[in-house]
């Protein structure tokens, strides 16, 4: 009774399966309210397909090793996943629609593989699907989210990547369907900006760029911040915290909006300076990883990080050299 009682109502069905494991963890003297914080939201996706699944696997599938010791109770043959708690174990789904040619589906997962490693995850397994045209609530269609919700508690990933931009609501709908953390490329991307920034104006950037990607998305957490509903108990500020932390942001931006500005102005300022005094100027562009600080070390020993990762620098780094003149071959100082 305490096991039902405490099982939140958001998650169905509460079926034979996930009310047997739940028995075997209270047997082994977790309360009610540890053996769901154990298994989370994996209920959700497993439950609903456990008639496709051999009990013993559910063991794993929810808990990982930690549910290990208990799977012996259920018969049956399961093989255990070793989990690394330092690295995200990642799910890349990529949807290759119509507009795409089978080289550049392949060539832009194989980049979102790169993009999770540099960002410090780790890639189990790639799932694709063709559609002419993405599902506007889930991406991809109802069975293919079946199958990475499978996948995700197979292969203890604790996190799903899109090769695409997904909006607020098919981020939430993707996270109660399958039950783990859902980003898109742009997310890892950020992340990876994040932890390369070194400057203050790249940190300050960043961070911009952050809050204006995170602000549209507050609203998917609303269910977990709001109690607003149609019944008692269910009524509560929570709606009023997310407003809070809404508005809390918003001005946030709005003062690193006023930041950048007043960066850009003092760069411009500076880049005038340069014009007025006539200094030649050569910028180094290209694509991520393409060897823009290889060239600039080889040719002003800036000595700038360099790996062979995306987006390994990220602030941009201005040095002197000396270079001689083209007609009179005279030593002259060009800004790279």
């Amino acid at each position: 009774e305490d096991l039902l009682a405490s099982w939140p109502d958001s998650v169905e069905p509460f079926n034979s399966v996930t009310l047997t494991i739940l028995q075997h963890l209270d047997k082994e003297g977790l309360s009610p309210q540890q053996a769901l914080q154990l298994s989370g939201a994996a209920f959700i996706p497993v439950a609903h397909a456990s008639r496709l699944v051999a009990p013993q696997q559910l063991f794993l599938r929810l808990g990982g090793a930690a549910l290990a010791p208990f799977a012996w109770e259920v018969p049956g043959q399961f093989v255990a996943q070793a989990v690394d708690p330092d690295a995200d174990r990642v799910l890349a789904v990529g949807l290759m629609t119509s507009k795409m040619t089978n080289s550049e589906f392949e060539d832009s997962l194989a980049e979102l593989a790169r993009l999770v490693d540099t960002a410090g995850g780790v890639v189990v397994q790639t799932l694709r699907q063709s559609r002419s045209s993405p599902h506007p609530q889930t991406v991809v269609g109802a069975g293919k989210v079946e199958e990475i919700a499978l996948a995700a508690q197979t292969n203890g990933a604790n996190l799903v990547v899109f090769d695409r931009d997904l909006t607020p609501s098919q981020v939430r709908n993707l996270e109660i369907q399958i039950g783990v953390r859902v980003v898109d490329r742009t997310e890892v991307i950020l992340d990876i900006f994040a932890q390369r920034a070194r400057s203050g104006a790249g940190k300050l950037q960043v961070e911009l760029a952050q809050l204006e990607y995170m602000l549209p998305r507050l609203t998917g957490r609303g269910q977990a911040m709001s109690r607003l509903g149609g019944g008692i108990g269910t009524r509560g500020p929570g709606e009023t915290k997310l407003e809070t932390e809404r508005r809390a942001i918003s001005r946030r931006i709005a003062r690193l909006q006023r930041e950048v500005s007043d960066l850009q102005a003092h760069r411009h300022r500076l880049r005038q300076h340069r014009q007025h005094q006539e200094v030649p100027s050569v910028a180094i562009v290209g694509y991520t990883n393409a060897g823009k600080s290889t060239l600039l070390n080889a040719l002003s020993d800036a000595e700038v990080y360099t790996a062979d990762q995306l987006f390994a620098t990220l602030d941009p780094t201005t040095r002197r050299v000396v270079v001689p003149d083209a007609v009179t071959s005279e030593p002259q100082t060009v800004v790279l």
